[in-house]
């Protein structure tokens, strides 16, 4: 993903221009890109885990219910 993203900023460059992004930037970019995605996907794990577990209803179970 990331050098995809990186093609399509510098393809905004206009012709006749060098596009030399600071070292710094583009680290701090990256590192956003990761902490970000990173968390996005963390957080549906971290939201379930923190939920007490239920044991399930009487008869909720495969085979356990009056049918």
């Amino acid at each position: 993903m990331l050098p995809k993203t990186a093609e399509v900023l510098i393809g905004f460059t206009p012709h006749g221009v060098d596009n030399l992004p600071p070292l710094d930037g583009l680290l701090t970019l990256i590192t956003r890109m990761v902490v970000v995605f990173g968390n996005s996907f963390e957080m549906p794990t971290a939201a379930r885990d923190a939920q007490p577990h239920r044991p399930p209803a009487a008869g909720a179970c495969w085979g356990g219910g009056a049918a």
